[in-house]
């Protein structure tokens, strides 16, 4: 079902709709044209067909994030796509980044086509789908204003019971929801792999099985975490950890939710 509680993710850009009800490019440019007359479930989606359309809800946006290797180095930013049928993860990389980023805002609708469709990267990719959409140079992207939209979920969730926690494999990625038992403070730290600056908080939340675990907030979701004490707490796609028992903790990918439907 439909939800809009409030998010907690990266930061969304600023509104996308001009006066003309266009969207504006980083060029100057508009991405508008007819609505189209044929719609792909994103569940259809298979790498052996790239002629297809999608109209599909951003429910997360990650950051702009640099990368380098041996091959080179450039940004990429990663959004999670989800229709009536299921959802999947959009990613784009360099000269896609400068060109789509700014045109894509959490929680609206999107007509999508002329994308890739690749295997799921399982590393670098929690979404439950067996595929992954990369946006190319002739990728599109228009809004979308049709009442059909309503039908459209924010989210897809299925809930794991806390209890049953100890029956995932570490590195498990789940959803849980519960209700805020404790609230640490945000606290500085190093990475050990990086070397970078983070920002970890921890929380403790409890649900119906009456068990309660760790939850490890990460970067702006530990920074900017605004739920207390009492209230109820979703929370999709945290990765299980087993640091001293089970515990939990967000990825770039997660999105809370506080006091949803």
């Amino acid at each position: 079902s439909y939800v809009a509680p409030t998010l907690f993710n990266a930061p969304a850009p600023a509104p996308l709709a001009s006066a003309s009800g266009l969207v504006p490019s980083p060029a100057g440019s508009t991405v508008s044209g007819p609505v189209p007359s044929q719609i792909n479930p994103i569940q259809s989606l298979t790498p052996y067909n790239n002629k297809f359309v999608i109209r599909a809800r951003v429910a997360s946006k990650t950051p702009i994030k640099r990368w380098s290797n041996e091959k080179g180095e450039g940004t990429l930013f990663s959004a999670t796509l989800v229709d009536e049928s299921g959802e999947i993860r959009l990613t784009a990389f360099k000269n896609e980044v400068d060109r789509f980023y700014p045109l894509l805002e959490q929680g609206s609708v999107y007509y999508l086509s002329n994308a890739i469709v690749k295997p799921a990267k399982r590393n670098f990719n929690e979404v439950r789908n067996d595929y992954e959409l990369h946006l190319e140079a002739n990728s599109t992207i228009q809004p979308c204003y049709d009442e059909a939209t309503s039908s459209i979920p924010s989210l897809r969730f299925d809930f794991v019971p806390i209890a049953q926690l100890n029956q995932y494999e570490k590195d498990r990625v789940v959803d849980v929801l519960g209700i805020l038992r404790e609230i640490g403070e945000p606290v500085s730290l190093v990475g050990k792999t990086t070397g970078k600056p983070l920002i970890k908080r921890d929380l403790t939340i409890q649900d119906q099985s009456k068990c309660a675990i760790r939850l490890t907030l990460w970067g702006d979701q530990a920074d900017a975490f605004g739920g207390q004490l009492g209230q109820i707490l979703a929370i999709k796609g945290c990765r299980v950890s087993d640091y001293g028992g089970r515990t939990l903790g967000t990825t770039n990918s997660s999105t809370l939710l506080i006091q949803p439907d």
